[in-house]
C-alpha cells in the first residue's frame, strides 16, 4: 500500500501566476529599505514624519521612526506571501488579487518614504 503523502502531488512554492506579483513587491520592500536606512544616516535628528499634523511640535519626530515604513513593508511582504502560501490551493484568483493588493500597498509605503525624505530636502 502507498504513503498517502507520497501519491500527493506537492505544490511549488509559489505558483508561476504568483511570482510576478511577489517580484515586484519584494523589489518595491527591498527600495523603501535601502532608500529609509541610507537616509537615516545622514538625516537631521528629527524629521517630519507626522506632517499631517496640525501643530507644528507635534509633526516632527526622531529620525529612526522612518525605519518604521520599511519595516512595515518588509514584515507585510513576509506575511503575505505566508497566507499566500496557504491559500494557493482554494482559489487561485482571490490568491492572484491578494497578492497584486499587497503590491499596492507596499507602493503606497514607498511613496509615503519619499514623500517624507522630500520635504526634508
Amino acid at each position: 500500500m502507498q504513503n498517502p503523502s507520497l501519491s500527493q502531488a506537492k505544490l511549488p512554492i509559489v505558483l508561476p501566476e504568483h511570482k510576478l506579483p511577489l517580484i515586484i513587491a519584494t523589489v518595491l520592500a527591498s527600495l523603501c529599505s535601502i532608500i529609509c536606512i541610507l537616509y537615516v544616516l545622514y538625516a537631521q535628528p528629527v524629521l517630519p514624519i507626522f506632517y499631517s499634523l496640525a501643530s507644528a511640535s507635534a509633526q516632527l519626530a526622531p529620525k529612526y521612526w522612518l525605519l518604521l515604513l520599511p519595516g512595515i513593508s518588509v514584515t507585510m511582504l513576509f506575511v503575505h506571501a505566508s497566507i499566500a502560501r496557504a491559500f494557493q490551493t482554494y482559489s487561485p484568483l482571490i490568491v492572484r488579487l491578494f497578492l497584486w493588493v499587497t503590491v499596492l500597498l507596499q507602493v503606497a509605503l514607498l511613496l509615503a518614504a519619499v514623500r517624507i525624505i522630500s520635504i526634508t530636502l
